[in-house]
């Protein structure tokens, strides 16, 4: 499940830096983003469960740096 949400709506994120931190029976871990952009839209709130390959979030990458 969603424990954390690390990133909002406008920030600003680097490949691989952590957007959520998620929590199973034996472990948390922060999940990293696949590449660099704008965060235009989260797609998970707290308390989601969410499955490898399910996407987090929608970024604008030509907004980038």
């Amino acid at each position: 499940a969603v424990i954390e949400l690390l990133v909002k709506v406008g920030d600003t994120v680097k490949a691989e830096q952590s957007l959520i931190t998620v929590e199973s029976d034996k472990a948390s871990m922060e999940i990293p983003s696949s590449g660099a952009g704008v965060v235009k839209e989260l797609l998970v709130k707290l308390g989601d469960k969410v499955k490898q390959g399910v996407v987090i979030a929608r970024l604008d990458s030509d907004a980038a740096p």
